[in-house]
C-alpha cells in the first residue's frame, strides 16, 4: 500500500469511498435519516474535488484500488478521514493520519483539531486525541453527534517530503 498526494482525477473515487462508509460503516452509529443527509448520492464533483485540492489531501492505494484519503487544513482542521469498508482495520487510517501529523509538523501547526464522528472517536482516542467537547451538528433537520478533539503537533518529526 502506498500513499500519495491527491489529484484532480481522485475526485470521483474519493467522493464514491466516502458515500459509501458513511452508509456501511457509520450506520452502526447512525440513523438512516442522519445518513442521508451526512452523505448523499454524489452532486457537485467540482466542488468536492475543490473542497479537497484547497486543503493538504493524501489517498492510499493498494493495487491501484483507493482504499482511504484523507486531508487537513493549513490551520490544522483534519477534515476528512475516510477507509474503504473492506479495508478497516488494517492500519490505513493509522497511516493516513500520520502522514497529515508529519505535515502539519512541518508546516509549523502546534495543534491538530477534528470533529470526529461518534464511529471515529474510539480511533482518535487511542492515537492520542483528548476530547475537548461533545457537538450536535444539524444538518437539514437532522441532528448529529460530533467529537471536537485535539492533539498537540509532535515538532520533532524530521522535515522530509510527502510520500509520492
Amino acid at each position: 500500500m502506498k500513499i500519495r498526494r491527491y489529484q484532480a482525477g481522485d475526485g470521483k473515487g474519493t467522493y464514491d469511498l466516502f458515500y459509501e462508509t458513511v452508509q456501511r460503516i457509520n450506520c452502526q452509529d447512525y440513523s438512516p435519516e442522519q445518513l442521508a443527509v451526512w452523505a448523499k448520492p454524489v452532486g457537485n464533483q467540482e466542488d468536492w474535488h475543490q473542497s479537497l485540492a484547497k486543503n493538504y489531501a493524501v489517498v492510499m492505494e493498494r493495487n491501484h484500488q483507493l482504499v482511504g484519503f484523507a486531508d487537513i487544513t493549513e490551520g490544522g482542521y483534519l477534515d476528512r478521514l475516510y477507509v474503504h469498508h473492506l479495508y478497516q482495520g488494517q492500519g490505513i487510517a493509522k497511516r493516513l493520519v500520520a502522514e497529515l501529523e508529519k505535515w502539519a509538523s512541518q508546516q509549523g501547526v502546534t495543534e491538530i483539531t477534528v470533529a470526529a464522528s461518534i464511529t471515529a472517536k474510539p480511533f482518535f482516542l487511542k492515537n492520542g486525541y483528548c476530547q475537548v467537547s461533545q457537538q450536535q451538528v444539524e444538518r437539514e433537520g437532522q441532528l448529529l453527534t460530533n467529537y471536537l478533539m485535539k492533539k498537540p503537533v509532535n515538532r520533532n518529526e524530521t522535515k522530509q517530503t510527502p510520500s509520492t
